[in-house]
């Protein structure tokens, strides 16, 4: 219940600094800005979202510097956790168990607008991440042993927004992910392309476009 309280308190600072953030003025060198960055990836051919939360220090609305938080699960429900067989290397002889895996981690990004125009605006991101990776093996008897393992990665993404009209924004973006510690076999279930297939609405300009159609027929 005390991590669900956390995340709750997250998001809570998430939203109120996003609004904060909005109401900046656009001569401001440099201003504080926070949001979800939720993704997919794969994790042995198969897909699961990432749920994150990032905030950082944009300076000349350009170069983005700072720290987020990534899972494979959220409030215990939303995302979820991998099914494979892994290798138990603490019994003797080692044994093949089915497995349920999942991971957390916490990050330092930097993020570099490489355009920004009417239509497109285009990032390029990358990530050192520290975190632990969480395995719950199934045993024989039904019970289940909780094992974790500490892995540090390194991520490279670009992403890509068009605003295909004033309320409604395409995102799509793609990347790699890359684990620097971590067994063999976490390591070749991990290292996996990440995607980014997403839509953005401004429901405040699709109220105004609304009202004016009906004002308009």
């Amino acid at each position: 219940m005390k991590r669900k309280n956390q995340i709750f308190l997250l998001l809570f600072f998430a939203t109120t600094s996003a609004l904060l953030a909005q109401e900046a003025t656009a001569e401001k060198n440099m201003r504080f800005v926070v949001q979800l960055d939720s993704r997919n990836t794969f994790v042995r051919d198969k897909a699961v979202s990432i749920f994150g939360i990032r905030g950082g220090f944009l300076y000349k609305d350009r170069y983005e510097l700072g720290l987020g938080l990534y899972g494979t699960r959220l409030l215990d429900f939303l995302g979820r956790e991998v099914e494979k067989d892994y290798l138990d290397n603490s019994t003797t002889p080692a044994q093949l168990k089915p497995a349920l895996i999942g991971f957390e981690y916490a990050s330092i990004y930097g993020e570099y607008k490489v355009l920004e125009n009417a239509r497109w605006f285009i990032t390029v991101n990358s990530q050192y991440g520290m975190g632990r990776v969480n395995i719950r093996l199934q045993e024989s008897n039904g019970t289940e042993t909780l094992k974790r393992e500490r892995k540090s990665l390194v991520e490279h993404s670009l992403k890509a927004k068009y605003h295909l009209n004033s309320w409604l924004t395409l995102v799509g973006g793609l990347g790699y992910r890359y684990l620097l510690s971590g067994q063999n076999q976490v390591k070749k279930a991990f290292n996996a392309p990440i995607y980014i297939i997403s839509a953005e609405i401004d429901f405040k300009q699709l109220f105004q476009a609304l009202i004016k159609k009906e004002k308009n027929p």
